[in-house]
């Protein structure tokens, strides 16, 4: 009598791709290229690399085999155009959900333009993508200020040196509450700007020749 000992048969699948953290991952099949039946264990693992072990089902002379899942450490890096400094309540335009390299995700916190932050870009899972950030300046507000000019004597005409500010040959005067010259008054408030030109000769009695004044700003012309 001839007793026939089969010999076990390995079972064999297709090698999984290698994915990204948080990629999905498909159920393993429960029945190999060369038919045996059986389960894996673990549980599937999206995070890390991970090696199942397949155990046939009893009774088909199969030995149990193992498959290695790969997942690849998050490598590439997001890259953005740098956003330029805008000024306090500036327009902030939203920020782009692709990167310059092709990685797609999401923005926080939401944008602010009152004041400086940064921002955080998370990659959408399976993209083998780091989070990166993005700082957008915000520059406050700066006040003028100016040197208080001393009062003056009604008809006097008092050296303006230290009230100008040059821009394109022009000068611009704040702070005079009032000036009489003969028979010419004006009278503004402290927001007035007054606008000279020519201030070489502002000592001589004929040196104004025009008023022109538009609500709350007057323009002296010499």
């Amino acid at each position: 009598m001839t007793i026939t000992v089969n010999q076990k048969v390995t079972p064999t699948f297709n090698q999984v791709a290698p994915i990204c953290p948080g990629g999905t991952l498909n159920p393993l099949p429960t029945s190999s290229t060369n038919g045996i039946n059986g389960t894996w264990s673990p549980a599937l693992n999206n995070t890390a690399t991970t090696t199942y072990t397949f155990t046939p089902t009893a009774g088909q002379c199969a030995n149990s085999t193992t498959l290695t899942i790969t997942v690849n450490q998050n490598t590439i890096i997001p890259t953005f155009n740098q956003v330029a400094p805008i000024c306090e309540g500036g327009i902030l335009n939203p920020l782009p959900t692709t990167s310059t390299n092709g990685i797609n995700g999401t923005w926080s916190p939401s944008l602010n333009n009152t004041a400086t932050t940064t921002y955080t870009f998370t990659p959408t899972a399976g993209q083998c993508a780091n989070s990166t950030t993005l700082t957008i300046t915000v520059n406050q507000k700066v006040t003028p200020t100016f040197n208080q000019v001393a009062p003056i004597c009604p008809g006097k005409i008092k050296s303006f040196t230290n009230l100008f500010h040059q821009w394109n040959q022009r000068y611009l005067v704040t702070g005079v509450k009032q000036y009489i010259h003969h028979n010419l008054y004006i009278h503004t408030d402290c927001r007035t700007v007054c606008e000279f030109n020519h201030l070489d000769h502002y000592s001589k009695p004929n040196i104004i020749r025009h008023l022109i004044r538009w609500h709350r700003f007057v323009r002296v012309e010499y």
